[in-house]
């Protein structure tokens, strides 16, 4: 995958990909009214999703990570408040 941006490569294998996934499933299950960047905080955080990832490298992920097509995205949003993540639902 690569930032449309600034073309910043991102580095995605499936391992990584897993990787992302289970800390927004551990977020889910342990934390979910818990600001996502205390997942790594030395006191609140959970250990596992801190020997998983750094917090750098999934907010990079989150950063780039789309779910659409970017010209469907554009006429939908103008029909459709949601229309980035209708789909999804």
């Amino acid at each position: 995958m690569e930032s449309q941006a600034n073309n910043d490569p991102i580095d995605l294998d499936r391992i990584l990909v897993l990787k992302f996934i289970a800390i927004l499933l551990a977020r889910g299950v342990f934390c979910q009214k818990m600001n996502l960047k205390c997942i790594w905080s030395l006191q609140y955080g959970i250990n596992i999703v801190k020997e998983l990832m750094s917090r750098n490298n999934f907010t990079k992920i989150m950063k780039y990570l789309r779910h659409d097509n970017k010209q469907v995205r554009r006429n939908s949003v103008v029909s459709d408040n949601k229309g980035s993540i209708g789909e999804v639902y």
